[in-house]
């Protein structure tokens, strides 16, 4: 339709009259073909505008367009040499039927490139969730060696002070008691909730805020088996609090806020809130894709039957997720 206005804008200061534009005459054939030729330019600009890299493949991806334009503007040359001379009715029918296939065509090919660009951004998604189950399970992995390394080391404080208990060494065995204590402080740090899954991915998350000077204030409360599948899970915990470490870490050195975090089931249903201060100025980092994170978090609790809502208060961001588990 745009393409049409400007053709006949362009032609009507050309002095062709709009009656003439629209009649059956050479301005009509004139007209149409205009309307195809600025069509075809103004697919090439939105191809080459619409595409993030700006490469010549997107062009070569829509070749067939550009001939179904050209394909087009043969047979309306075609139908309108039929009508003066006058030409057979079927070979109308037969140029008209040709548009009909140039406009299926069309209306499939761009339904083909619509499925492709969702493919594409699903298996961003996926390649980004993977990458984070990769580093929860490195996590996990850890962890467990760390515990390992703690029972191996709380047997050899217990020998050591059973011992000197038996020598009755009372200063020396305070001292063992203390670094024994000390091991044990280490396992506060780790959350457990009896679901390893959410285990890993608030662990993780815990690790890396507090990597970058900042807390986690977790509300932690749930059964060990929820009926959600754990790339789900993945999906709305994991893009969330990544979102709210991120806001944090906006702000100076020194001055890094807290994140508030709730996750708690009562009967079978699950409540996963977090919320964090809004950083004075956003930062994004290039080539960052959780720009659409809680887009695809909103996807992900729809596909779940759930409720979210997302709402800023007092320089609040929260995001609060309701899930039938």
């Amino acid at each position: 339709m745009f393409s049409d206005v400007i053709g006949a804008f362009v032609l009507s200061r050309l002095g062709i009259s709009i009656n003439e534009l629209l009649g059956i005459s050479e301005g009509r054939l004139i007209y149409n073909t205009t309307s195809k030729i600025i069509h075809l330019f103004l697919l090439v600009i939105i191809i080459l505008f619409t595409n993030a890299r700006f490469d010549s493949k997107a062009l070569l991806h829509a070749i067939p367009l550009m001939l179904c334009n050209l394909s087009s503007i043969f047979i309306l040359f075609a139908q309108y040499t039929t009508f003066i001379d006058n030409g057979k009715y079927s070979t109308f029918v037969m140029t008209t039927i040709c548009m009909l296939v140039i406009n299926i065509v069309v209306c499939g090919y761009t339904e083909i490139v619509k499925k492709s660009y969702e493919l594409q951004k699903n298996q961003l998604c996926m390649q980004e969730q993977l990458a984070k189950q990769e580093l929860y399970y490195q996590d996990i992995i850890a962890r467990q060696d760390e515990s390992r390394a703690l029972w191996h080391d709380i047997k050899k404080y217990m020998l050591a002070m059973e011992n000197l208990v038996s020598t009755k060494t009372r200063p020396e065995a305070e001292s063992q008691l203390s670094a024994l204590k000390k091991k044990f402080s280490s396992l506060d740090q780790m959350i457990d909730t009896g679901n390893s899954i959410v285990d890993g991915i608030l662990n993780y998350g815990s690790n890396k805020a507090g990597s970058l000077g900042i807390s986690i204030n977790f509300n932690l409360w749930l059964d060990t088996d929820l009926n959600i599948s754990p790339v789900d899970l993945y999906i709305i915990i994991g893009n969330t609090m990544d979102n709210a470490i991120e806001a944090c870490d906006a702000f100076q050195a020194g001055h890094k806020p807290s994140i508030s975090c709730t996750l708690r089931q009562k009967n079978h249903v699950l409540l996963y809130e977090i919320s964090n201060p809004i950083p004075p100025v956003s930062v994004k980092k290039a080539g960052d894709i959780h720009g659409y994170g809680l887009e695809n978090v909103k996807e992900c609790v729809n596909r779940n039957s759930g409720f979210i809502s997302v709402k800023t208060e007092n320089d609040i961001f929260c995001v609060s997720i309701t899930l039938n588990v």
